[in-house]
Formats: structure tokens, C-alpha cells, sequence
């Protein structure tokens, strides 16, 4: 697609690769049951299939649509990152109170 980044895509694809210890893409390409020669394609910089992306994604714990996402610019969510984010309105007062503590904390030290 015009636009698209697939340059700056291949940069993420294999540094999430490595970072989870696949250090070549025949190790990744078990887990993903994508072909090495396919992610070779994608570490490239070059476009590949949705459903393509879409086992890449598994295989690298990402959020599903995190591939367009780099695409268009923006990062990956890993799986998992939404819940890490804290919710203050879910939090009760006490919790808030520890929170703000602590950035004011982070703050100061900075």
C-alpha cells in the first residue's frame, strides 16, 4: 500500500525476534509456520500477506493489527500492555494516592 512503511516494519519485526531469543528466522519460522524465506521478504522490507502479518504477530506476542500499526507509524502493543496501564478510576483512593506519590518521586529524582 502507498504509504506504508515496510522498512521501518522489518526494523521491528526483527528486533522483537531477537529480543525473544530467536536469534535466526528458522527458529521463528517453527513457532510462526510462516517459511523463512517469507519472513526473509518481511526483514527486508518487503510486503507480505495479511495472514502473513497476522502469524508474525502471534509469534512475536503483539496485539493483533500492531503490524499496520508500524505501518502507518505508530508502535506494537505487545500482548498484554493495555492491562498495564493503570485505570484511576478503578483505583481506590489509597491506590491514587501511592501513584501520584510516586511520580511526584520520579519527578524530583529527574
Amino acid at each position: 500500500m502507498v504509504g506504508d512503511d515496510w522498512k521501518r516494519l522489518a526494523s521491528y519485526v526483527v528486533a522483537r525476534r531477537v529480543e525473544l531469543g530467536y536469534r535466526d528466522r528458522g527458529a521463528f519460522s517453527s513457532v510462526t509456520g510462516v517459511t523463512a524465506r517469507t519472513l526473509g521478504k518481511l526483514e527486508t522490507g518487503r510486503s507480505v500477506s495479511a495472514p502473513v502479518l497476522a502469524a508474525v504477530e502471534h509469534g512475536l506476542r503483539w496485539e493483533p493489527d500492531s503490524a499496520r500499526r508500524v505501518l502507518g507509524g505508530a508502535d506494537p502493543l505487545v500482548q498484554g500492555q493495555a492491562e498495564m496501564t493503570p485505570n484511576l478510576q478503578e483505583m481506590t483512593a489509597e491506590e491514587r494516592r501511592a501513584v501520584l506519590a510516586l511520580l511526584r518521586g520520579m519527578r524530583a529524582s529527574a
